[in-house]
């Protein structure tokens, strides 16, 4: 979570997309030519897990309503919740 509210502010200017692309692109340009075989995989693990978290908290940690909003089944939320630790 970003704890500078002038920061935030300034990222609402854009879209969730734009700054995903911008951060991609930016540990993309530090990682340089080397891509790890599990990139996607990588990517995916940092992005999900503050969804589910976000979901969660504003769900009340209700399951049933957290996999329905993030169209999962909830066995598969759970698994997930488990892999993350939350």
């Amino acid at each position: 979570k970003i704890e500078d509210q002038e920061l935030a502010a300034k990222l609402d200017a854009y879209s969730l997309e734009a700054v995903v692309d911008s951060k991609l692109s930016r540990f993309l340009d530090q990682i340089g030519t080397f891509y790890p075989e599990n990139l996607h995989q990588l990517i995916i693990k940092k992005v999900e897990k503050p969804l589910l978290a976000q979901i969660l908290r504003r769900t009340g940690s209700n399951q049933v309503h957290a996999a329905r909003i993030l169209g999962i089944n909830r066995n598969t939320l759970r698994k997930k919740m488990k892999m993350y630790g939350l």
